[in-house]
């Protein structure tokens, strides 16, 4: 299942969530290409402060919220 957006970046519901520490605060919203690159530089740039990105392979629903469905995507 595809959000779709104004942007012209695509995000797969339930794929790319962002962490500060061990909090989910966010899903991600990846560039139309070369998303491995832009994990890994992400994850290599800002892993000093406590966020990284990580990939849900598989969207988790069930009849309660996941960590990240209360907040905005970004």
């Amino acid at each position: 299942m595809e959000g779709k957006s104004s942007s012209n970046r695509q995000l797969k519901l339930g794929g790319v969530e962002l962490y500060q520490r061990d909090q989910c605060i966010g899903k991600v919203r990846l560039p139309l290409s070369r998303h491995e690159d832009f994990i890994n530089n992400f994850n290599r740039t800002y892993s000093g402060i406590g966020l990284s990105l990580v990939i849900q392979d598989e969207p988790t629903r069930n009849d309660t919220e996941d960590e990240c469905d209360s907040h905005n995507h970004l």
